[in-house]
């Protein structure tokens, strides 16, 4: 793992736009152009997790909340997401191939092996997003629950 410079600014408002989005009732906090979304917080997150490895992302409350958020602000070309915000993220911009998205992503449970799409950062210990080798990695924790925050990336 190596510090990864220049991304530290961006790294700060992204996790200032998730606390947001944590914060909110729906997960989701809109600033200016820029749609956070936050990751997996109740139990219809957790019942909406097993959807997400059998392609099913867009049937969860998560992407749907979010996709009606997109229509409602036509502005927002910027998708910040953790874990199953970032993977409704990733799957809103598939939906939506002609609003070329800039999407980044903490700790999202994407499969993909080699290449980077999006901007993908994860932390070494994170088992959620342990299958994207796509991501740039940054040291993490041997405890899962603390390698998954999208906080501290430095």
């Amino acid at each position: 793992m190596k510090k990864h410079i220049g991304f530290n600014a961006i790294h700060k408002r992204n996790e200032k736009g998730l606390d947001s989005a944590t914060r909110s009732a729906n997960k989701i906090s809109i600033q200016g152009d820029t749609m956070f979304v936050a990751g997996t917080s109740n139990l219809q997150d957790v019942w909406d997790d097993f959807k997400v490895p059998l392609g099913l992302t867009k049937f969860t409350q998560r992407y749907q909340d979010a996709d009606n958020m997109l229509k409602l602000n036509p502005q927002v070309n910027k998708l910040v997401g953790h874990s199953l915000g970032g993977i409704s993220a990733v799957e809103l911009q598939k939906q939506h191939p002609n609003r070329h998205y800039d999407v980044t992503t903490y700790g999202a449970p994407v499969v993909q092996m080699g290449g980077q799409k999006y901007k993908r950062f994860r932390k070494s210990g994170d088992l959620i997003s342990g299958l994207d080798d796509g991501a740039i990695t940054y040291e993490g924790s041997i405890n899962p629950k603390e390698a998954h925050k999208y906080s501290n990336y430095k």
